[in-house]
């Protein structure tokens, strides 16, 4: 599931669900004007797998050397003197140190190789290798002897040199690539770590700006986060970049910056700005430890609708769905002014749950070009076709740099509902010059409704998919439409092109959630508006703060009883005269909560605990205390219940002092 509910607030993606015996009896439908913004949120988890390979630093490549275990002879190998081929193996007879090699490797300056060595029935001496301008330390003993080298200059061989005393026979060798995946500049040595030294680390070694990188499937516009940890830094810099976008992270309670400058584990968010590369980039000062990296694709936005009480569409909806997206935080702020009064509930597609219809389109592919039809739009400043559609592919050619071109093809289609389709479609070429973004627009039309994509957020042969909320369709002879659209803007000269090679809609079923219900009226009573703001750029009560969220609903609501907690000293004086000496009186209200529902109850102690609460614009402060709704019950079902809260205007205490 990519979403995860977040409690505590007006709009409940997770309204509450009794069980056969112990139902809701009764209803609330919280209300709200038509001209009110409503504020909810929820986090997002990914749906996908890691994306990065080899994050723990402890892949390595395919066996580098030729017959690494003497198979049947020593070919492949140069033995010097005092070696001599035995069964698969080579024994070394004590006297000469010329030891043994293998060439035709390539050894690049900067990376990490693991080279092992083999030894048996040894009773004195030792042995050592030499690769890249590394030479290992010796080994002791029979065993299987494994060491880390990073390649100080390039070279084509590996040398297994002994001291003349050595009497052992080596059965095997090797030499692998260590964090295959990775491309490391030469200020980063490799260390083994992790349990029995099984995974890596890369740590950057004073002196210069050096880049540890991987290619990862990043594509334009996604939305990733990357985990990682840094160890052993005492000085310097790190920052990192996915796609061609540096990350960002902000310090609790600190200011936004772009670098990470303190040992930890951490977690940046960000948008890719390009396909391609992950970039750890040191400074020249940073001496710390890189491992652990992993990452994952999130959503970059979401599809809503408000539901009739009935689960249909409603015939109105909001003109906008606001969105905004902290880190794993979605933010979402709408206004209902245009939607008819009434109860509706709002939906949320999940994308990890949610499930595709057939595709509609007739010809997806565009395998059969006479099906379509081409119109000259609004706007065109000619009559030419310079939108044609070749077999494969349907393509816009700007044959001058003053061309303004509005042009479109499409196919009709019916038997199709309003809901939530997913739109995939494949960019097949795009020429530079159609990449500054300055006004070509690509649009696809289910029906009346349009999703438009900047040229400049497609590059190269790039597929993308998106969920689009149609509300326009009719069921017969609707259209699906490709129209491109480019202003005069001068940077082309004449032959650029970009072509669609497919375009699919399939409606999306299922993996929804579903909100608790919002009444849209003008009948307010005895309600009042409670509201409860924490300070802004903070993650605080489960949400992040961003200056315009709040929690906001009406509730019936009723001030009584007002009663005066007074706290003073008193003095009596040798006269007999008994006087207060100091003191000071507050002035409490019991508020009456009417009769909601469990969520509604759910809020209004999370509201007194914000560092702003208002009823009706005034600022008050809740007494911290047990909030306990007054729960009945009738015929054995629950009812909708009321409660009472202590609570006094924020600056309301009068003081008495001595002075």
């Amino acid at each position: 599931m990519a979403i995860i509910p977040i409690p505590n607030q007006p709009i409940n993606l997770e309204p509450y669900v009794g069980d056969s015996c112990r139902r809701t009896w009764g209803s609330f439908c919280q209300k709200l004007t038509a001209s009110e913004i409503l504020y909810f949120q929820f986090k997002q988890t990914t749906c996908g797998s890691n994306l990065i390979a080899d994050g723990n630093f402890n892949g390595l490549s395919a066996e580098m050397l030729a017959n690494p275990s003497f198979t049947g002879s020593a070919a492949s190998w140069t033995l010097g003197a005092g070696w001599a081929y035995s069964t698969n193996a080579i024994v070394c007879t004590p006297g000469s140190s010329a030891g043994f090699a293998q060439t035709g490797l390539t050894i690049t300056a900067g990376r990490t190789y693991q080279v092992s060595i083999t030894s048996t029935g040894a009773t004195q001496g030792q042995i050592y290798a030499v690769v890249g301008g590394v030479t290992t330390a010796s080994t002791v003993g029979n065993d299987t002897f494994t060491f880390f080298v990073t390649a100080v200059s390039n070279g084509s061989s590996l040398t297994f040199t002994n001291d003349t005393l050595y009497d052992g026979t080596v059965t095997e060798c090797s030499l692998k690539l260590v964090a295959s995946d990775w491309d490391v500049d030469a200020g980063y040595d490799y260390t083994p770590t992790g349990s029995s030294l099984a995974d890596g680390m890369y740590c950057h070694v004073p002196g210069t700006n050096d880049d540890l990188e991987q290619t990862v499937a990043y594509i334009n516009a996604g939305y990733y986060y990357i985990t990682f940890s840094v160890s052993n830094r005492t000085a310097g810099t790190l920052s990192i970049s996915i796609g061609g976008t540096a990350l960002t992270y902000t310090p609790r309670g600190g200011t936004v910056q772009s670098y990470i400058d303190a040992n930890g584990t951490y977690t940046l968010y960000g948008y890719a700005a390009s396909t391609g590369v992950l970039r750890f980039r040191s400074d020249s000062e940073f001496n710390g430890c890189i491992g652990y990296a992993s990452s994952y694709e999130l959503e970059p936005s979401f599809n809503y609708q408000l539901l009739n009480t009935d689960g249909s569409v409603a015939s109105t909806q909001p003109a906008a769905w606001n969105e905004t997206i902290f880190e794993d935080k979605v933010l979402v702020d709408v206004s209902m002014t245009g939607v008819s009064y009434g109860c509706y509930n709002i939906e949320v597609v999940d994308p990890c749950e949610a499930t595709y219809a057939a595709n509609v389109v007739p010809d997806p592919t565009i395998a059969s070009p006479g099906s379509w039809t081409h119109t000259n739009e609004a706007g065109d400043d000619t009559g030419q076709t310079s939108v044609t559609i070749p077999a494969g592919a349907i393509t816009m050619t700007v044959d001058g740099p003053t061309r303004v071109i509005s042009e479109s093809y499409k196919e009709l289609v019916s038997g199709l509902t309003n809901g939530v389709y997913r739109l995939s479609f494949t960019i097949g070429h795009i020429d530079s010059n159609l990449q500054h973004g300055g006004g070509n627009v690509l649009n696809f039309y289910l029906g009346s409704t349009n999703y438009a994509v900047a040229m400049a957020a497609v590059a190269g042969s790039t597929t993308y998919t998106a969920n689009v909320q149609v509300l326009s369709l009719t069921g017969t002879n609707d259209q699906v439409k490709v129209q491109f659209t480019r202003i005069n803007e001068g940077f082309c000269s004449g032959g650029e092109y970009v072509e669609v090679t497919s375009v699919y809609y399939q409606k999306v079923s299922g993996g929804t959630l579903v909100s608790n219900c919002l009444n849209v009226t003008d009948d307010f009573k005895c309600e009042k508006q409670l509201i409860g703001i924490c300070d802004s750029g903070y993650d605080n009560l489960g949400f992040y703060w961003d200056g315009n969220f709040k929690l906001q609903q009406w509730v019936p609501f009723l001030y009584f009883n007002p009663f005066h907690p007074v706290d003073a000293g008193e003095y009596e004086y040798s006269t007999g005269i008994k006087s207060i000496t100091q003191g000071r009186k507050e002035k409490f209200y019991e508020g009456d909560v009417g009769y909601v529902d469990e969520t509604t109850h759910d809020v209004i102690p999370t509201m007194g605990l914000c560092d702003t609460f208002t009823v009706d614009g005034i600022n008050y402060y809740i007494k911290p205390d047990d909030y306990k709704p007054d729960y009945e019950t009738k015929n054995g079902e629950l009812i909708v219940s009321k409660a009472r809260v202590q609570m006094r205007k924020k600056q309301s205490t009068i003081f008495k002092t001595k002075y």
